[in-house]
C-alpha cells in the first residue's frame, strides 16, 4: 500500500487501525510513513511503533524507539514506561529498574501517569527481591552500621528513590545545597526532615518546592533562617502539619504569610534574640491562615505596642490546645480560646492590667487547663488564685517561676485552693520559698508529684528531707540549682533515695579573680 499521499496524521491513524486489526506488518509501514512526514511531536507515534515491533518480535528496534523517546523528551513518562516494558520482555530486569528510577527522577510529580511509573518501579523491586530478603542494616550492630555509612557519599545514601520517609541532617559543608536538593528530589516519600546544624536560608528555600510530601519540618536553633525564608517554606510545603523554626533572623520587613495553611497543626517561631520586633511577625494574617492549629509557640519577640498582641485574635483558633508565649514586655494577656489545655507565658515586663480576673473575663472560660506556667510576672496572690480557679483539680503541671510581688506565705495561701489534687510537675524556682513553705506544701500536695524545681530559693537540707519523707519512692526528679544554703550532703541523700538531682553551686567568682594560694 502506498502511504505517500497521506499526511502524517492520516498515516498514524491508519497504523493504529491496522494494529487493532492485528495486521502488524501494515501497521509498521504506516507508522514509518507517519514518522517520515512528521515535523513536530512524534512521541506517541514512536510509542505505537515500538509496540508494533514488540508484536513482530523485533525487541531491539522497539528498545531503540523507547530510548529515542527518552532522549527526545526526558520529562515525558511515556518513554520510560515503554522502554522499561521492552527491557522486561528481554529479561533485563536490572536495566529496566534503572530506567524506572531515572524516570522517577525526571518526570514531574504532577504528571497523571507518574503514579503508574512509581507502581511499575515498586512492583519490579518486589518481584525481583529474594523471598526472605533482610535489610543488613537492621540486624547489624549500630557501631558497624555507622562505620558503613561513613564510607558512603551523600548521593549514595539517598539512592532509595522514595523509600526514605525521614531524615536528620547535620552540617554538610560546601555541598549542602546540592545534597539537600538531591535528597528531596530522589526521596519522593520524604515525610519528616530535621535540620540540626548548618544549611543557609537560600539552601532550604531552594529545596522546599520539591518536598511535596513533607509533613514535618524541624530546623534547630543552631540553623538560622530568615523570616522571609520561613514564609516561603510554608508557601511551598503545602502538606506540612508540623513546622518548627528554632532561630529566625528578622530584617525589619513584615512577614507575608500564605493565605491559608489548613493542614498545619504545630508551629514554632523562635527569634534569634529578644530584639526581634513582634510587629514584623505580622501575626494577624498568620492567625487567619492557621485556623486548624493545635500548638503555637512564639519565643524571643519584643512588643513595642501591647495592642498588637491583644488584637491577634488567638481566641479564634478553636482547635488550639497548646500556646507558648515568651515575649519581652507583655503588658496584658490576649484573649484565649476555651479549647486551651497548656498555657506557658514568659515575660520580663510587668502585667500592670492583670489585677483581677474581671479585667480578663474570657479567662473564666479556660476550664480545661492542665498546664499553666506564668513566669516573670508581677502578680498578687488573690489574682493568682482567681486565675487558677476555673481549672482547679485538672492541673498536671504548674510553674510560678520568678513570680514577684508574692510574700513568703504564698505557698500556704495557695494550699487553701484545690489546685494540687493531680499536680505531677511543679516549678517554684526563683520565688520566695523557704523550709517552712516546703513543709506547708508537703502537707497538701497529692502523691502524684514526680518533679519539683526549687532552684534559686532559700531552702536547706531540711526541705529536701521533708519532700523525700512525704514522697519517698515516688519523687523522680529534683532541681535545686543555685540554692546557696543547700549542702552537698543533702543532695547526696536525695540521690541515695533514687531521685535524679540537678544541682550546681552558684558561681560567686564568675566576675572576679581566682587566686591560687601556697
Amino acid at each position: 500500500m502506498d502511504y505517500g499521499h497521506l499526511s502524517n496524521e492520516e498515516a498514524w491513524r491508519l497504523g493504529q487501525k491496522f494494529y487493532r486489526q492485528k495486521n502488524y506488518e501494515e501497521a509498521l509501514k504506516a507508522f514509518n510513513a507517519a514518522l517520515a512526514y512528521n515535523k513536530g511531536d512524534c512521541i506517541a507515534i514512536l510509542d505505537n511503533r515500538a509496540a508494533t515491533y514488540v508484536k513482530l518480535g523485533n525487541l531491539k528496534s522497539a528498545l531503540r524507539d523507547g530510548q529515542e523517546m527518552i532522549h527526545s523528551q526526558k520529562k515525558n513518562v511515556i518513554g520510560y514506561l515503554r522502554t522499561g516494558k521492552v527491557l522486561l520482555s528481554m529479561g533485563k530486569n536490572d536495566i529496566a529498574q534503572g530506567i524506572y528510577q531515572r524516570g522517577l527522577k525526571n518526570v514531574p510529580l504532577e504528571d497523571q501517569n507518574y503514579k503508574l511509573l512509581k507502581a511499575m518501579h515498586d512492583k519490579l523491586i518486589k518481584d525481583t527481591a529474594p523471598p526472605k530478603a533482610i535489610d543488613p542494616l537492621i540486624i547489624l550492630p549500630m557501631e558497624i552500621v555507622l562505620m558503613v555509612l561513613e564510607y558512603l557519599q551523600f548521593a549514595e545514601k539517598v539512592k532509595s528513590q522514595g523509600t526514605v520517609s525521614g531524615a536528620v541532617l547535620f552540617r554538610l559543608g560546601r555541598n549542602e545545597k546540592e545534597s539537600l536538593n538531591l535528597l528531596v528530589r530522589r526521596c519522593h516519600g520524604l515525610k519528616s526532615l530535621e535540620i540540626r546544624s548548618g544549611f543557609l536560608s537560600d539552601t532550604i528555600t531552594s529545596a522546599a518546592p520539591s518536598a511535596k510530601s513533607l509533613t514535618s519540618l524541624v530546623i534547630s536553633n543552631v540553623s538560622t533562617v530568615t523570616l522571609d525564608a520561613v514564609t516561603r517554606i510554608l508557601s511551598s510545603c503545602t502538606e506540612l502539619e508540623v513546622a518548627r523554626f528554632g532561630s529566625i533572623q528578622v530584617s525589619g520587613t513584615s512577614a507575608q504569610w500564605p493565605q491559608t495553611l489548613p493542614r498545619l497543626r504545630v508551629l514554632s517561631l523562635h527569634a534569634t534574640t529578644t530584639r526581634a520586633s513582634f510587629a514584623t511577625l505580622n501575626l494577624g494574617p498568620l492567625i487567619h491562615s492557621i485556623t486548624n492549629i493545635q500548638e503555637l509557640s512564639l519565643a524571643k519577640w519584643r512588643i513595642q505596642d501591647d495592642t498588637i498582641l491583644t488584637s491577634c485574635y488567638f481566641d479564634s483558633l478553636k482547635n488550639l490546645r497548646t500556646l507558648i508565649l515568651s515575649i519581652d514586655r507583655i503588658e496584658r494577656l490576649p484573649p484565649l480560646p476555651p479549647s486551651l489545655q497548656h498555657l506557658k507565658v514568659f515575660s520580663s515586663g510587668l502585667v500592670r492590667d492583670l489585677r483581677t480576673v474581671d479585667d480578663i473575663p474570657w479567662w473564666k472560660q479556660l476550664v480545661n487547663l492542665e498546664t499553666v506556667a506564668l513566669c516573670g510576672f508581677s502578680i498578687t496572690i488573690a489574682t493568682l488564685l482567681e486565675l487558677l480557679a476555673p481549672s482547679r483539680g485538672k492541673f498536671r503541671r504548674l510553674s510560678f517561676r520568678d513570680l514577684v510581688a508574692l510574700d513568703g506565705n504564698f505557698v500556704s495561701d495557695l494550699g487553701l485552693s484545690e489546685i494540687w489534687e493531680n499536680v505531677e510537675e511543679l516549678d517554684l524556682s526563683g520565688t520566695i520559698v523557704t523550709d517552712r513553705s516546703i513543709s506547708d506544701l508537703a502537707s497538701f500536695l497529692s502523691n502524684h508529684l514526680r518533679t519539683i524545681d526549687l532552684s534559686h530559693t532559700r531552702i536547706t537540707g531540711v526541705a529536701i528531707k521533708t519532700l523525700l519523707d512525704k514522697f519517698e519512692g515516688k519523687l523522680e526528679r529534683l532541681c535545686v540549682n543555685g540554692c546557696m544554703a543547700l549542702s552537698v550532703d543533702a543532695v547526696e541523700y536525695a540521690k541515695s533515695k533514687g531521685v535524679a538531682v540537678e544541682f550546681q553551686f552558684p558561681d560567686n567568682l564568675k566576675n572576679g579573680k581566682r587566686i591560687r594560694l601556697g
